[in-house]
Formats: C-alpha cells, sequence, structure tokens
C-alpha cells in the first residue's frame, strides 16, 4: 500500500452538549486522505492513533488513542475523538482550561506494525460548556465579530477553488504577521503594512518599486554593502552621486565615480546631431554652484573663429608671404665692387629662397588640408592659460607663479641668458599636462604655454608693449615698446602686455599674453613691406651704378626705373628648372643636418608622391606669379 498522506478538509470542533452544565464526549475529526501524488484513496482502511498533549514547554502525553475507519469514495473518513480505544489517559481529565492542548495523528500503513508520524497542530477549540456558551455570545454580537476565518488552517498541498475576495492569507485585525523557520523570525509585514527581510531576498525575473528604493541604509551593518548590478544599469531619471568622501588626488579611493573593467572610459551621448558651443559634454562646478569650466560642442566655422585657428593661420601666411618676397629679392642682381663693378643674380640664393616658399606652400597646405571635422567638441575654464608641467633645471632653485624661465633642453630656471626660450610659471592653468610620476611634483613646475598669465616686470609698461626677461636672472620682467625692440631682441619676447602698469620703480604684475597674439601675426605679415623696401633699395643702387675701367674714372651711369629693373631681371614665373633645383637643395640640406625624412610625413611625403609633389610645385609657382603681377603694379607708377 502507498504511503498515506492526510489532508485536512475541515478541522472545526464540533461540541457536542447534553445542556449547559454537561461535559462534552468528543470532537468531530474529518480528512481526507491522499497519496504522495495527490490521489484521494478511495474505499481504503486507515489505522490511526490520535494524542492529545500538552504545549510545547511542557510536552505532557494527556490521552492517546486508536481508530480504524474506511474512507469513502473521494477519500472522506470521519472519527470523533474522544471515542477511540483507549491507549492512554482518560479524555475528561485533560486540562482544556490551563493550557495550550496539541493533537498529534499517527498513522500506520497496511503491513507496518508501527505508527508514523503525521501531523501535529494546536487545537483552537475546547470541549467545554462555559467556553461553548462563550463563543455563542461572541458570535452574536456583530459589533466584536471580525471578518476571517481561525488562523493556521493551511493546507500544504495547497488549495483550490479559491475566492480572492473572501481567501486570504494573514491577520485581520491591526498587528503584525510573522513568518519564521527554524524558529527564527525571517519576514515580517507590520500591521502598517511595512515589509521587512531578515536574510538575502531573490528575485526570479523583474522587480518594479513604484517609489524611492534605499541601499545599504542600515547602520547597524560595518562596513555597509555593495550594490553589485551585472548587467547594464540604465537611469531614466536624473543621477546625483553624493558620498563623504576624502583624500588627495592622486587617492584611487577619494573618488565617488570610477568606472574601470574595459579598454574604454565614459561615452557622453548628446541629443543633437552636431553639437556646438551652446552644448556642453560636461560642466564644471565649484561648491557653491559657480560655473567654471566646461567641454563643450565645436562646429567647423565656430573652430575657424578661435584665436588659435587665426593665429595658426596667420602665421603661415605670413610664413608664405616672407618666403615669396624672399624669392623676388633673390632674383636682384648682386653688386661686387673692384676696378670693375660686376653684377649678376645668384642662382643659389634663388634655390635656396625657392626651397623656402616651397616648405611654406607645405605648411600652409598641410594646414588647409587638415579639413576640421563637421563638429569636434573644445574645452573652456574661467581659467586663461594652458600649461605643462616642466622640470627644473637646478631643483633647489625657488620658482615661483608669474617668474619669467628659460627653457634648455625641457627643463627651466630662472636663468635666461642663451635660452632656448622664454615662459612664464603659471598661476592658475585651465588645462595642465604632462603630468609628473607620483611624488615626483616637488622638482617641477606649471608652465604656461598659451594664454592669458599674470607675470612680474620691474618698472612702466603699457598694453601692447613686448614683455622680455630683464637680463637679471631674477625672472622679473621688462616691457619693450613695438617701436623701439630690436631685430635682435625679437626671439627674447615672452608675450605681449594686456595691461599696464605706470610704476616706474619697483616690481609690479600685469596681465600678458602668451604663445598667441594677432598683434605679433600682424608684424609678420608687415615684413613684405620691409622685404619690399629692401628691394627698393637696391633698385635705387642698380639705378646709380657705374662702370669703371682704368682709362675712365666716370663715365654717364645710365639708370634704370624700378619696374624695368623688374621686367629685366625678376622671372614672371617660376620655371620646372628652378623648383627641381629648389627641391635638390631641400633634399641636401636635411641631409647635411642628418634628418630622417621619414620622420616627417610631410616631407616625406614630398620627396616619395610625385601627385603630392607636383601640387605643392603648382601651387607654389602660383602664388609666385600672383605676387609678382602684385609687385609690378606696385612700381609701375
Amino acid at each position: 500500500m502507498k504511503k498515506i498522506v492526510l489532508i485536512l478538509l475541515l478541522f472545526v470542533v464540533s461540541i457536542n452538549f447534553f445542556n449547559a452544565q454537561t461535559t462534552t464526549k468528543g470532537m468531530k475529526y474529518q480528512a481526507v486522505a491522499r497519496d504522495l501524488s495527490g490521489l484521494e484513496l478511495s474505499n481504503k482502511p486507515i489505522s490511526l492513533q490520535i494524542v492529545l498533549v500538552g504545549d510545547i514547554k511542557s510536552s505532557t502525553i494527556y490521552y492517546s488513542e486508536f481508530h480504524n475507519v474506511i474512507t469513502n469514495e473521494f477519500g472522506l473518513f470521519s472519527l470523533n475523538i474522544g471515542e477511540g480505544k483507549v491507549d492512554f489517559g482518560e479524555f475528561n481529565t485533560i486540562p482544556w482550561s490551563k493550557e495550550n492542548i496539541w493533537i498529534e495523528v499517527n498513522v500506520m500503513k497496511e503491513g507496518d506494525t508501527y505508527y508514523s508520524p503525521l501531523s501535529k497542530s494546536k487545537l483552537l477549540a475546547v470541549p467545554y460548556a462555559y467556553h461553548a456558551a462563550t463563543a455563542n455570545a461572541l458570535a452574536n454580537d456583530d459589533k466584536l465579530r471580525k471578518p476571517g476565518v481561525p488562523s493556521q488552517n493551511w493546507s500544504l498541498f495547497g488549495n483550490r477553488n479559491t475566492n480572492p475576495d473572501k481567501d486570504k492569507l494573514g491577520t485581520t485585525d491591526y498587528t503584525d504577521l510573522i513568518l519564521v523557520t527554524d524558529n527564527l523570525e525571517r519576514l515580517k509585514i507590520s500591521a502598517d503594512g511595512e515589509v521587512q527581510i531578515k536574510g538575502d531576498l531573490e528575485v526570479g525575473e523583474d522587480l518594479t518599486v513604484g517609489k524611492n528604493v534605499y541601499l545599504n541604509a542600515n547602520d547597524n551593518f560595518s562596513p555597509r554593502g555593495e550594490t553589485i548590478n551585472y548587467g547594464k544599469f540604465t537611469s531614466n531619471g536624473q543621477v546625483t552621486i553624493s558620498p563623504s568622501l576624502t583624500g588627495i588626488d592622486n587617492d584611487y579611493e577619494a573618488y565617488p565615480l570610477r568606472v574601470e573593467g574595459s579598454n574604454q572610459g565614459v561615452a557622453i551621448k548628446l541629443n543633437t546631431e552636431t553639437p556646438n558651443n551652446d552644448n556642453n559634454f560636461i560642466t564644471f562646478f565649484d561648491s557653491l554652484g559657480n560655473k567654471i569650466g566646461r567641454i563643450e560642442g565645436e562646429t567647423r566655422e565656430e573652430a575657424k573663429n578661435t584665436p588659435e585657428y587665426e593665429f595658426e593661420e596667420g602665421m603661415l601666411i605670413a610664413e608664405e608671404v616672407t618666403a615669396t618676397a624672399n624669392i623676388l629679392e633673390s632674383f636682384i642682381p648682386t653688386c661686387t665692387g673692384g676696378f670693375i663693378v660686376s653684377c649678376g643674380i645668384s642662382w643659389s640664393s634663388v634655390a635656396m629662397a625657392a626651397a623656402d616658399l616651397i616648405l611654406a606652400s607645405v605648411n600652409l597646405g598641410h594646414f588647409y588640408d587638415l579639413e576640421i571635422p563637421a563638429s569636434g567638441v573644445t574645452y573652456q575654464s574661467g581659467s586663461a592659460d594652458y600649461a605643462e608641467w616642466l622640470e627644473r633645471l637646478n631643483p633647489n632653485e625657488i620658482i615661483t607663479p608669474g617668474d619669467i624661465v628659460g627653457v634648455f633642453g625641457g627643463k627651466i630656471s630662472k636663468y635666461t641668458k642663451e635660452a632656448q626660450q622664454y615662459m612664464v610659471i603659471s598661476t592658475k592653468p585651465a588645462i595642465l599636462g604632462n603630468m609628473p610620476k607620483g611624488g615626483q611634483e616637488k622638482f617641477y613646475e606649471k608652465v604656461a604655454f598659451m594664454g592669458q598669465i599674470p607675470v612680474k616686470i620691474r618698472g612702466a609698461v603699457l598694453a601692447g608693449d613686448y614683455i622680455l626677461p630683464s637680463g637679471l636672472n631674477d625672472g622679473i620682467g621688462r616691457g619693450v615698446s613695438s617701436d623701439a625692440i630690436k631685430a635682435e631682441e625679437y626671439r627674447e619676447i615672452v608675450g605681449v602686455a594686456w595691461s599696464s602698469s605706470l610704476f616706474n620703480e619697483g616690481i609690479s604684475i600685469i596681465n600678458m599674453a602668451i604663445g598667441l597674439n594677432a598683434n605679433d601675426v600682424s608684424k609678420l605679415v608687415t615684413q613684405l613691406e620691409n622685404k619690399y623696401d629692401t628691394l627698393e633699395k637696391r633698385i635705387a643702387a642698380l639705378e646709380n651704378k657705374s662702370q669703371v675701367s682704368e682709362q675712365t674714372e666716370s663715365e654717364e651711369v645710365e639708370t634704370m626705373s624700378k619696374y624695368e629693373i623688374a621686367l629685366e631681371y625678376m622671372p614672371p614665373e617660376l620655371n620646372d628648372e628652378i623648383m627641381e633645383e629648389a627641391m635638390l637643395y631641400l633634399k641636401n640640406a636635411y641631409q647635411a643636418k642628418g634628418i630622417n625624412m621619414e620622420d616627417h610625413p610631410e616631407l616625406y611625403k614630398l620627396f616619395t608622391d610625385s601627385i603630392y609633389k607636383a601640387k605643392i610645385i603648382k601651387e607654389t609657382q602660383d602664388r609666385y606669379k600672383k605676387t609678382y603681377q602684385k609687385y609690378l603694379e606696385l612700381v609701375k607708377n
């Protein structure tokens, strides 16, 4: 016979009274017998042992009896507890009013010689008359009656034909509901509906929360737990990260947001196809909420209007203009004195000048070929300069912000004599590059490369003056006006004053532009005029030249106009022979200096790519031709 499982169908005590003063004879017990597969055991004999014991604390056995029953066609059987074959105790002596009584049901399978425990539960009704009377009174009082049925009438096999409007699990009064395992509280539903879970919670699929979610909020856990997500994390609302952290800038644990675990960093995608200066990818604020910097979008047209672009373009145009003037000058005959004054064109000078023009054309063409993308990003900051860390030449030298320094092989010092370059120590850089290794910052200074920067100067300075080192190797500068500056001082220019100081004595601080300045670009462009002045002087010399012989000390001087000299000596075009000589001069010059052209892609392309070479030569010839025509127009009248 299969193992029998009794499923409680109805466990409601039916109390029979002789009258109000008599005691009960027993209690009705009714159940359905099923096998392990859940099928009813129809028309089967079953042996049962009923044991009534005290509560968990005492576990005293007060009464025990046996019943032999036969199930009906539905597996249902009924019996009266208290009317079976007595095994132990007396039914009428059970202390119903003193403690809770529990019922144990044991079953014997057909062929077994012992009873196996089946269930144990607390009796919720007791068979004595006074309790029955009280229950009857309560049942007739609508004010005291609460909806629902007595608790703990659960079926471990599940219930069927349930009605969600009537069948509920829980309490009908204002009290907490607690679930336990191993006699330990695991879950509590408070009377107010709050759910508390003592252990872990695993959700198989989706979890939807209608309002707030607080994670790791229990102060009793130290350290607090972590929130670990193994899938994608998507937020449709604003995200704020505000932990209480402290630490220095090279302390990884001091940063509230850390991104790791990939070969890439952070991707930011805006809802616009062409981000411009009105679209910020990242905005920086101080603790007061003031915006102090941003990384913003930038269109092609916006990029062309930046000082950096205009400066770079102006410098390259100025170089090309100067190179064109040089090549015009190179065609003016050179006169040498002696018994006979001899004049002629220096073709080596022509080749050198043509080579300079080719290089200027390559640089300008490369600048324009590097097409600015339709959109990009630019960095904006309340700070005004762009700087890099550079190492001090003397680790013990004291250098402070605003000091002018000389650069020697990438290292800096306030000693500026014969320096390769002159720069200023930054006060508050917007961008800082070339970061030293950890702990090495004490040997470096922040050196401004471009932008506006405070600088120390001695004596009076007016806005627009050039700032040069004082020459005293003290980190102080001096101002020189554009009219007073000497040619040999140009290489010492640190920047241009953008503010004034009227103190004739002592040291003051002014605002200076370093790295870019429209005024400097215009100065370079005006060099063309100086070249034309030189041409005029040399032409004048030719106009007054004389030929001397042994027989006569002077003869009538044959003079030529500037226009005639230009037509006589300056070719209207640079022919291919001149351009090939210029290319050969360039190649030999680089080889003589030990320069590997493969390290310079544009130069290497000029000598190895015939199509590119022809393009540059054609552009150079066209620029010369235009300049020649302009010069003729200038000197014709």
